[in-house]
Parts: structure tokens; C-alpha cells; sequence
């Protein structure tokens, strides 16, 4: 009796852990994505992050949230900092790991997040800014980043 008391603890305790491990780990439908900057960066809505750590995270279905849009939280993901328009954007080929494109501005404004692709993903996100603010980065310098600029994880 008591070994299948034991069994029946053990059991229940591996159904309760299984019930929260989805939530521990980034997941793919919500492209959970824990970034540093390691410089100021300017995203869509006269908005400049400061150096640091935040998550980019996919809206849930079902909610009134714009399913194009980026959520924008802090370290802690305790608090949304910003939602970010977005439109489709495509790449030739999928990638191990996440890869943003930056407007690199000229008069020392800080880089302009562009695109953002989840690892193994032809579909990214392209961030929407105003008219103006587009055709002044269009004039800008596109660059890949990973590394020195930006830290994945």
C-alpha cells in the first residue's frame, strides 16, 4: 500500500510538472524571445529603448491585440513597455537563431530596429514607422546584427 501511495505522489507530481513546463520555456506560437541591446535602439512610435534586457513576444489568439503586433516587455516581463506594428516580412531561407535587421542612422540617433526573424522561420516581422520616419531610414544603412549590437537568450 505503501509503494502504490508512493507511485500515485511520484505520478501526480510528474502531471503537475508537465502541466507547467509549456509555460517555462519560450515557445514557438508566441516566439518568446529574451533580448539584450547593448546599445539604444529605436522602434516604431518615436520610441527609443534604452541599453538593456527585454522580451519580444507574439499576441495570444483570441485577444483584441493586433496579431501582427510585437509585445514589447521588460526584463522581468512584468511589464509591457510597447506594442510594435508589424507587417509579414520574408527571408530565402530559415536560420538557427533569431536575426534583426537594423537601420543604422546617420547624426548619431540610435540604430532603428527594422525586422525581426524567430529561428527557424521564413516569416518575420517587419516594424511599421510613420511615412516620414520610414523614408528617412529607407536613406539609412540596413545591417544584419547578432552579436556585438544585440544578445539572443
Amino acid at each position: 500500500m505503501k509503494a502504490l501511495r508512493s507511485a500515485l505522489a511520484l505520478l501526480a507530481a510528474i502531471i503537475i510538472f508537465a502541466a507547467f513546463l509549456p509555460g517555462a520555456r519560450a515557445d514557438g506560437w508566441n516566439q518568446s524571445t529574451r533580448v539584450t541591446f547593448n546599445n539604444p535602439v529605436q522602434v516604431p512610435g518615436n520610441k527609443v529603448l534604452a541599453p538593456g534586457t527585454y522580451w519580444l513576444v507574439m499576441p495570444q489568439a483570441g485577444t483584441t491585440i493586433d496579431r501582427n503586433d510585437v509585445l514589447v516587455y521588460n526584463a522581468q516581463r512584468n511589464h509591457l513597455i510597447a506594442m510594435l506594428p508589424c507587417v509579414p516580412a520574408y527571408r530565402a531561407q530559415r536560420t538557427g537563431k533569431s536575426i534583426f535587421t537594423f537601420a543604422e542612422q546617420r547624426n548619431y540617433a540610435p540604430d532603428a530596429l527594422m525586422k525581426w526573424f524567430y529561428p527557424g522561420r521564413k516569416i518575420g516581422h517587419e516594424f511599421l514607422y510613420s511615412p516620414r520616419t520610414q523614408r528617412r531610414l529607407n536613406q539609412d544603412v540596413a545591417i544584419n546584427v547578432r552579436g556585438n549590437r544585440v544578445q539572443v537568450g
